[in-house]
């Protein structure tokens, strides 16, 4: 056995000293236990050891690889200074303190650590996939790195099994302590997922999606996977049920251009199987699951429940294949100070049915495929959009920037969001460009919407789009500079009504002398326009209506040159 003396510090911690087998010497104040192994194999058993030191007893495993051969339960402080500790097949190791050990240090060995099924998620399209977890071989109470299970960076290696025993060791806080690659993993309860320091500060954290070399399909394909690796989602996600999860400090990068399906223009999700798209439905993308954080549920789902609060925070998501961030039916989601940028075909926030969801100074750039962000109920507040890019991928297009979908009765509210950009690169020759889309009978409010075109003054886009008839959205405080003369506040075929739009400032750019509308309906029922200023071009009408125009009242319009008339429609 191991020889051993104890003592009392001066701080009242009894502090046991053991040599190891070999002849190890003697340091004051700890138990030491340190022995090399061979070749792969365990230097020895330090179940006994670990399992019978006192709560007031430090540890010290200074070098070796060790075993641990029964679930025990490990009362003493451990303090890792060069050695290694590996479970027995089943075996689960439960501390009662932190460890102490810095990131970057590989304390916990996982060869007999097994992947476990776990909950069963069926989605929209009533495919069953895994929320996968392991044995959870190790038990930590406040903080883990992922480093100590073995993480590693660089290009080559998937971390996927490191990270989900870090998470299921139950740490309060798991901490990405390098740039790791990855497949999938879950959130536990209670347990925050971050970063060693928000994205751009200090040394780059996060995860990045290991590129997949075959078409995503291929893996629905797969009828009995033994791992994430061969089940078909991809990104971050949480366990089912739990109460809280947080995400905060990380960079997560989806890989999206170095996918096989990127590379061939997603060829495989086309229904005729040809690369051009017949038809709205044609597109079938609910056959990839790449994303970035996924809290989601479909309208099909019997098992997964997302957390009853997510905070999601200071977290760069950016390239991936579907949302950067998908949170529909979630209660309770925040999602502050983070920014995300470029989904191939899908959003950067799909959130709809989601009434108490926050989203609070989050910058979004470059391209989506329909809306950047996708609310039903909620607020959108000191949001930004800048650096605005076409869609790589033919047929993919960003039409908007906000949909404001008619999911739940309960209104959106949208508080100074601010747009910089060139609005060209929103829509094409087939799909109108709009700031907001809307769709259908719903309750919205904007308040203090700034927008600043950067690009073409010959550019054509609205700030009110819809896909059908709309009602009941208020404006309140519109600045639009550089507006070229295509730029319109509302254009839409379909029946409008109850809207006010109130203390907009809208000038066009120097190119612009005549426009021919500022706002364009198919027909209008119930709307207020009052004060409304408009600067560097004459208008040929305020109000162009096709059909049917009533209970219209303009007040306190002013122009900087002349509006040939207030409203234009049959019969007035």
């Amino acid at each position: 056995m191991l020889g051993e003396a104890a003592i009392r510090t001066g701080f009242g911690r009894r502090e046991v000293l053991t040599g190891s087998l070999a002849a190890l010497a003697v340091t004051s104040g700890t138990l030491f236990l340190g022995k090399l192994g061979i070749g792969g194999q365990t230097a020895g058993d330090l179940t006994d050891e670990l399992a019978t030191a006192p709560a007031d007893t430090i540890v010290t495993i200074t070098s070796g690889l060790w075993a641990v051969s029964r679930s025990i339960r490990v009362a003493a402080k451990v303090r890792f200074a060069g050695g290694i500790l590996r479970p027995d097949d089943g075996v689960i190791i439960d501390f009662d303190q932190d460890i102490d050990a810095p990131p970057g240090q590989h304390i916990f060995d996982l060869t007999n650590v097994r992947w476990v099924r776990g909950v069963q998620q069926m989605d929209s399209a009533k495919r069953q996939q895994t929320l996968w977890e392991t044995g959870g071989n190790f038990r930590l109470p406040g903080i883990a790195y992922a480093s100590w299970f073995g993480a590693q960076t660089g290009p080559e290696h998937d971390n996927t099994l490191a990270l989900q025993s870090m998470l299921d060791s139950g740490a309060r806080d798991a901490v990405l302590d390098g740039f790791y690659l990855h497949t999938a993993n879950w959130v536990g309860d209670n347990q925050r997922l971050r970063g060693l320091a928000p994205f751009g500060e200090g040394t780059r954290s996060g995860l990045k999606t290991v590129p997949y070399d075959q078409s995503f399909i291929e893996l629905l394909n797969r009828p009995n996977p033994s791992s994430p690796a061969e089940d078909s989602f991809r990104g971050l996600s949480t366990k089912s049920g739990i109460e809280t999860a947080a995400f905060a400090d990380f960079e997560y990068d989806g890989s999206a251009q170095e996918h096989f399906d990127h590379k061939t223009r997603y060829r495989n999700y086309f229904a005729d199987e040809s690369s051009v798209a017949e038809g709205a439905k044609s597109f079938r993308r609910q056959l990839m699951r790449q994303g970035g954080i996924n809290i989601g549920q479909g309208d099909n789902d019997g098992a997964y429940q997302a957390p009853r609060v997510t905070m999601i925070e200071r977290v760069y998501i950016h390239d991936t294949v579907r949302s950067a961030i998908v949170a529909n039916r979630a209660p309770g989601v925040t999602i502050r100070d983070c920014r995300l940028a470029n989904s191939d075909v899908d959003h950067l926030i799909y959130a709809d049915r989601n009434p108490d969801l926050l989203v609070e100074n989050v910058t979004l750039s470059g391209y989506a495929h329909g809306a950047m962000v996708v609310i039903s109920g909620g607020s959108l507040r000191n949001c930004v959009v800048r650096d605005l890019s076409a869609n790589p991928i033919p047929g993919r297009v960003t039409d908007s920037i906000v949909w404001l979908r008619a999911d739940l009765p309960e209104p959106t509210e949208v508080t100074n969001l601010v747009i910089s950009g060139a609005l060209e690169k929103l829509g094409n020759e087939d799909v109108q460009a709009k700031v907001f889309k809307l769709a259908g009978k719903r309750a919205a409010t904007i308040r203090g919407l700034k927008i600043t075109h950067t690009g073409s003054p010959t550019a054509s886009f609205t700030v009110f789009g819809t896909q059908k008839s709309a009602s009941a959205i208020q404006l309140d405080g519109l600045v639009a500079r550089d507006m070229p003369a295509g730029a319109t506040l509302w254009n839409t075929p379909f029946n409008v009504s109850d809207i006010a739009m109130h203390n907009i400032d809208w000038t066009w750019n120097e190119e612009t002398r005549t426009a021919p509308y500022l706002m364009r309906f198919g027909s209008l029922v119930g709307a207020d326009f009052n004060n409304i200023t408009l600067n560097g071009a004459s208008l040929e009408t305020l109000s162009y209506v096709e059909r049917r125009a009533r209970k219209i009242d303009t007040a306190a319009i002013r122009a900087s040159h002349t509006i040939g008339r207030m409203v234009d429609a049959p019969g007035l």
